[in-house]
C-alpha cells in the first residue's frame, strides 16, 4: 500500500476506513481502534495506544507515516480534531448508513451484527460501577428530571415514559425548550437531571449542565462520545458506544430499559403495587385488554 496523501477535504475518519481493508492484520486492528476511539486517543503515548490494542509500538509508528503524518502527535491532533466533528455531525453516521448497497438481506444482517458489537463494547467495569452509581442518584433523589433536544429527545421521551409508569418522582423538561431556564430554575439540590447528549450537541443542552452544575444539581449524562462538551459538567457519565458504520441509538434505548427494570426492581416494594393497580384502572375503563 502506497502512503496516502494529506488532503484537506478528508478527515482522519475517513481515511482510516478507506484504507483500513488493504491494510495488515495488526495495523488494521490499530486502524480499527482509531476509528472507535478517536476521542481517547490524544492522551495516549504510543506504548499506551500499542498495550491497548495489543500490537508492537513499530505498527504505530508504520501506520502513521502510511497515513502520511511525520509522527504521531500530528496524528493524534488530527484524531482530536476528528472527533470534534463527529460531535457536531452524528448525521454523518446515518449517511454512512446509506452507502451499502448489499441487498436487504444483507443489510439487515449487517445492522444486528453491528449492534451486537456496539453492545459488547459498551460493557466495561466502568460503565458498570456508573450505572450502580445512577441507579443510586435516581433512587436517592427527590425528583428525577429528564432533559434531551433534537436527536437526544427521543431517548429522553422513552425513559421518562416508562418510568411515569411506576414512579411519581419523575419530570419531563425536554419539552417546551422556549421555558427550559423556567424549569431549571425550579429545580433543588436534592434533585437529579438526566441529560442524554448524543451528537449532534445542542447549546442548550451544553448550558443546562453548566447550570445545573454550577448550582450543585446533580447531572447524569448519557452521551455516545466521551469528547461531549457536558462531560466536564455530569456527576456520572454513562457512555455508550457509537458506530461508525452506520446510525444507531439501540446501546441508548438497551441502556434505558437497563436503567428502568434496575430501578424499579430496587423500587420494587411500591413499584409492583403501583404497577398492579395502574392495570386494574385501564381494564376496568377498558382502555386496554389481555385477549
Amino acid at each position: 500500500m502506497k502512503d496516502l496523501p494529506k488532503n484537506s477535504e478528508d478527515t482522519i475518519i475517513n481515511k482510516l476506513i478507506q484504507a483500513r481493508n488493504s491494510l495488515p492484520r495488526k495495523q488494521k486492528m490499530l486502524c480499527n481502534y482509531l476509528i472507535e476511539n478517536s476521542e481517547r486517543v490524544g492522551i495516549m503515548t504510543v506504548k499506551e495506544l500499542a498495550d491497548r490494542v495489543g500490537i508492537g509500538t513499530t505498527t504505530v509508528m508504520t501506520l502513521t507515516k502510511r497515513l502520511g503524518y511525520d509522527s504521531f502527535n500530528d496524528l493524534k491532533k488530527d484524531l482530536h480534531k476528528a472527533s470534534l466533528q463527529m460531535g457536531l455531525s452524528n448525521w454523518w453516521h446515518l449517511k454512512k448508513s446509506f452507502e451499502n448497497d448489499d441487498t436487504a438481506e444483507n443489510t439487515v444482517k449487517q445492522v444486528w451484527e453491528e449492534v451486537i458489537r456496539l453492545l459488547e463494547m459498551t460493557i466495561n467495569e466502568s460503565f458498570l460501577a456508573n450505572f450502580n452509581k445512577t441507579i443510586q442518584l435516581m433512587k436517592n433523589a427527590k425528583k428525577i428530571n429528564i432533559l434531551g433536544l433534537r436527536s437526544s429527545k427521543v431517548a429522553a421521551n422513552y425513559l421518562s415514559y416508562l418510568l411515569q409508569e411506576f414512579s411519581s418522582k419523575v419530570n419531563q423538561i425536554s419539552n417546551d425548550t422556549e421555558f427550559l431556564f423556567d424549569r431549571l430554575l425550579l429545580i433543588d439540590k436534592d434533585e437529579v437531571v438526566i441529560i442524554f447528549g448524543h451528537s449532534p450537541f445542542t447549546v442548550q443542552s451544553i448550558e443546562a449542565a453548566k447550570y445545573c452544575h454550577k448550582n450543585g444539581i446533580k447531572v447524569i449524562l448519557v452521551t455516545n462520545y466521551m469528547s461531549c462538551p457536558m462531560t466536564p459538567y455530569a456527576t456520572v457519565t454513562l457512555k455508550v458506544q457509537a458506530s461508525s458504520e452506520q446510525y444507531s441509538i439501540v446501546p441508548t434505548i438497551s441502556l434505558i430499559e437497563a436503567m428502568v427494570i434496575e430501578y424499579g426492581r430496587q423500587t420494587s416494594h411500591h413499584s409492583i403495587e403501583h404497577l398492579e393497580k395502574l392495570e386494574k384502572l385501564l381494564k376496568d375503563n377498558n382502555i386496554t385488554t389481555s385477549e
